[in-house]
């Protein structure tokens, strides 16, 4: 494996790589780490850069220090970043590209987390199914890990990854990640625990990590499912899940895993609400999570703000900017969303976004104004957008979801 991962072959499908994903970002541009260098400079003349990325990689040289930044994301709330420079981050690629097949070869089905082969909406769906079937006797404990990958315990994870039967120089490689040097607002810092966001080979780690229990608590109950840092629970013996549950408790605490209390719920499955992978379970019904809900009302108000624009320019700016943004956000709801049965939410929301399209038009909303953006877009022959329809046509198989795409356009 080390040799492999160190040919330029594989350090340039590693940079291939991180291109592709910066790219999908938006960010080709603009992405720099501490050291300023862009990739545009990188792309242009890659093989110094890459002879440098294996330099560091063979000799183990240790990381630059990663950039901690703080960014706004809307609602007034702030989301930290993580900038390793491109050197660092083309290494770390390398090494997750090398690793994942055999991290991968040891996971549990039950996981759904940084993987294509399993991705989340599956383990959103098996529940949404159990949930329909109305099992007598059906237990939940569901739970949440507090701030998960900043809690992983360097010593356990090591002792994992060389029980892989990775080469020493691979393990030494490895540990580079572990250890990583944070700049921050001037202050350099270093972890003693938990590892940092920013590049896949943290996802490998994340998954590696509670492997072993994925694996246990699969065979203690008859529905496991772990995403991430969400975990829960199902089966028909209350008792078999009062001691998976306690189990888990024990073992997340022994590895310094935090369970959050709040985030924590246990009951019989039909009369017990709770939230799970941006769906909300009540009384037999499937809503979108507040959170969601929450979500998709800042992008209406967002994508609908109001410009004092000539009607022209009013017009061009609604149907080619707002209408075809709004109809994505709509696809992309219904596409990570398919198994809601609240229409009434979907109905308010509708409405919601509707008020926003009224606003942007007017920069005011009354029932008078309603009437009259309706019929404006009705003499030039702009779609009216609703949520609730759409849903509905495509949950009854009236149209495919690229067909609705290709539709609207």
């Amino acid at each position: 494996m080390w040799q492999q991962l160190t040919s330029i072959p594989a350090l340039l499908e590693a940079l291939t790589a991180v291109v592709q994903q910066l790219t999908l970002q938006s960010k080709l541009s603009r992405y720099a780490g501490l050291d300023a260098i862009q990739m545009q400079r990188i792309i242009a003349d890659p093989v110094p850069f890459l002879t440098q990325v294996h330099e560091r990689l063979v000799h183990h040289h240790p990381l630059d220090p990663v950039q901690v930044r703080t960014i706004p994301k809307g609602e007034g709330k702030t989301r930290t970043i993580y900038l390793y420079t491109l050197r660092d981050r083309v290494r770390a690629q390398a090494l997750s590209q090398a690793l994942s097949p055999v991290v991968e070869a040891t996971l549990s089905p039950s996981l759904y987390s940084y993987r294509s082969s399993h991705p989340s909406h599956r383990a959103a769906r098996s529940v949404v199914r159990r949930y329909h079937r109305h099992l007598p006797g059906d237990t939940l404990y569901k739970t949440d890990i507090t701030e998960y990958t900043e809690h992983l315990q360097h010593d356990l994870l090591l002792t994992q990854l060389a029980a892989l039967g990775l080469e020493p120089a691979v393990l030494t490689a490895l540990q580079c990640y572990l250890h990583v040097p944070l700049w921050q607002q001037g202050q350099l810092r270093y972890l003693s625990e938990g590892v940092v966001q920013g590049v896949p080979l943290m996802a490998l780690f994340a998954n590696l990590y509670l492997s072993d229990a994925d694996h246990t608590l699969s065979r203690q109950v008859q529905l496991y499912r772990r995403v991430g840092d969400d975990i829960l629970l199902i089966d028909p013996h209350p008792a078999r899940v009062a001691h998976a549950a306690q189990w888990l408790e024990a073992t997340t605490a022994a590895r310094g895993l935090p369970i959050q209390p709040e985030k924590t719920t246990t009951g019989p499955l039909h009369t017990t609400a709770f939230t799970y992978l941006g769906y909300h379970f009540s009384d037999g019904i499937l809503s979108l999570s507040q959170k969601r809900v929450v979500r998709l009302q800042a992008t209406y108000r967002a994508l609908c703000r109001h410009y004092a624009l000539p009607q022209h320019a009013l017009l061009s700016r609604l149907r080619w900017r707002i209408l075809p943004a709004v109809h994505q956000q709509h696809l992309q709801l219904i596409q990570s969303a398919p198994h809601v049965t609240d229409l009434p939410q979907l109905r308010s929301l509708t409405r919601y976004g509707q008020r926003q399209l009224v606003r942007a038009v007017y920069g005011d909303y009354s029932p008078r104004l309603h009437r009259h953006t309706q019929a404006l877009f009705a003499r030039h022959s702009l779609p009216w957008p609703s949520l609730y329809r759409l849903y509905l046509q495509v949950h009854h198989g009236h149209i495919s979801l690229h067909h609705a795409q290709s539709q609207y356009y």
